[in-house]
């Protein structure tokens, strides 16, 4: 045959050399670009930075940072009995010795309030008010510690996190709960990270075995690897000069480039030990190259525009990962048809017959195959249809009687069932509370965010939110105020009266000189923007 694509093919065999020689200069490089792809698996990354809430949430994050936090709760039967009190404290006590780490605790409130106090009337005092309860800082059964992270950056805080278990067992802590959003991201980015390290040695173990069963042969073998390295290597090494980052869907790209140009190979391998006696390597190489390379082309084709018509997706790491996945496919291709072939007659991988492994067993499997599913075709595809339908009634449900598949955008859902981490989270769902947190911005046409009448509307905003069922609490500019008019001894809210409300905010500027925390709910760069 002496068509086109014929003679392209063999230009491309007669180029062996210095396609060897290409190979072996950009493969080491990929493979350095490869490996410093970072990994992010917070759950933000699904979201596009085009999206207006998306831009809004960073724009308000420039007044307000939010800083990460972590929460530890120390159990006991009686949570406020001496012991469990000296360990909450000998924990925040080596807590705050660390650098970049601030430790509050419900003691560290009353105690304020009620300095010298004995540990009974601080016990009445946090326990007389649902506000602590609410926000998670004590329970029938527990006292909690809220730990603030001052870090920018993955490895910032993973070194945060560790520093924060070694403070605790400087201080003798005991078991402790420990919760989270940055507990949840590191593990999720390391996970992420370590998939594909995890999963490559079954993977070669394929490879292996494909290779020494099918074709036993260690020069065939070799050709495998260093096809399937390269065809990796490189493909990563694509989506590194995109841009793009491992997240918790597109560790899966090498993978699925792994497995896809594993078995190109296998179909090109397998023509090609199938060589008549007394055909030439060269004429026979050619002969199979031309044979393969259409029904080859035309499914690499087919997975290419499948996995970019993800690119469609508002989901970042879905759109990156059909890019990438379909960009890493192309290139599969490409080694497939041009380092391959020159694998091939470098190592003089053994061709003939008697090369392929399976005896007869394979032989009378091959012939048997198509006979089988011949006669029973119409059971097998009417299976077939059924099972799609199965699929279809699970993914899209059935109206009234069966609910559609969900959307797992759930933390939990990713996390090992067995890990202390996943059994700690759910723990805290269900006796404290869940950790989702939603932010009202206000921004005031005016410097008025400490005004009588904008704070006394801003309360009144505040009880609103607090009154709907699924919110479990509220902090805002007024907290503090409810706090401390709470601790004078004249209940936790507010007086509605405006003159009398006008003296219970009378200090909230001097409140925000002397109370850091109070800044994160009130600009004072401005005093146009409030956060509750």
């Amino acid at each position: 045959m002496n068509d086109l694509p014929a003679r392209i093919l063999a230009r491309i065999v007669s180029l062996r050399a210095p396609i060897l020689l290409v190979y072996a200069l950009l493969v080491p490089l990929a493979a350095v670009r490869a490996a410093r792809i970072p990994s992010e698996g917070g759950l933000e990354r699904l979201i596009e930075p085009s999206d207006p809430d998306y831009a809004a949430t960073r724009e308000f994050q420039r007044i307000f940072p939010d800083s990460p936090s972590v929460v530890l709760l120390f159990e006991s039967d009686d949570p406020w009995a001496p012991a469990n009190v000296s360990r909450v404290d000998s924990a925040v006590r080596e807590l705050r010795a660390v650098p970049h780490l601030g430790a509050f605790s419900v003691l560290d409130a009353v105690r304020r309030a009620r300095p010298g106090a004995p540990l009974a009337e601080l016990r009445r005092l946090a326990t007389g008010t649902e506000f602590f309860r609410r926000q998670g800082l004590l329970g029938d059964r527990f006292l909690s510690v809220v730990v603030d992270l001052d870090v920018h950056g993955a490895a910032e805080r993973d070194g945060a996190l560790a520093s924060v278990d070694a403070a605790l067992a400087r201080a003798g802590a005991g078991a402790v709960r420990r919760v989270g959003a940055p507990y949840v991201q590191s593990w999720i980015e390391r996970e992420s990270g370590a998939a594909s390290v995890r999963y490559f040695p079954f993977f070669g173990a394929l490879v292996v075995g494909t290779a020494l069963l099918l074709y036993r042969s260690v020069r065939t073998l070799l050709a495998f690897v260093l096809a399937l390295g390269s065809a990796v290597a490189l493909a990563v090494a694509a989506g590194g000069l995109l841009g793009f980052t491992f997240t918790i869907v597109s560790v899966l790209v090498p993978l699925t480039v792994l497995v896809t140009t594993l078995a190109t190979l296998v179909y090109l391998q397998s023509r090609f030990v199938d060589r008549p006696p007394g055909t030439p390597v060269a004429v026979h190489q050619l002969a199979a190259l031309r044979n393969k390379v259409l029904p080859v082309t035309a499914s690499t084709v087919a997975a290419v525009l499948g996995f970019a018509a993800l690119s469609v997706s508002r989901v970042r790491p879905i759109r990156e990962l059909g890019i990438w996945t379909a960009l890493g496919l192309a290139i599969s291709w490409l080694v497939a048809f041009t380092l391959f072939p020159a694998l091939q007659l470098a190592l003089r991988t053994p061709t003939g017959t008697t090369g392929v492994a399976g005896g007869r067993v394979y032989g009378r499997l091959a012939a048997a195959l198509p006979a089988f599913t011949f006669r029973h075709r119409r059971a097998l595809v009417t299976t077939a249809l059924l099972l799609c339908a199965a699929g279809a009634v699970a993914l899209f449900g059935i109206p009234g009687r069966l609910r559609p598949m969900p959307v797992a955008v759930d933390s939990l859902t990713y996390i090992d069932p067995s890990l202390p981490l996943r059994s700690d989270l759910v723990w805290f769902r269900t006796n404290v509370a869940d950790l989702n947190v939603a932010h009202v911005w206000i921004h005031l046409p005016r410097p008025a965010g400490t005004d009588p009448e904008v704070l006394h509307a801003v309360d009144r905003l505040q009880s609103a939110i607090e009154a709907v069922p699924s919110v479990i609490a509220v902090l805002g500019p007024t907290t503090f105020l409810r706090l401390r008019r709470y601790f004078a001894g004249g209940g936790e809210r507010l007086p509605e009266d405006p003159a009398q409300f006008a003296r219970a905010a009378a200090d909230l500027e001097q409140m925000l000189l002397a109370e850091p925390g109070l800044r994160g709910y009130v600009d004072v760069n401005g005093f146009r923007d409030l956060n509750v």
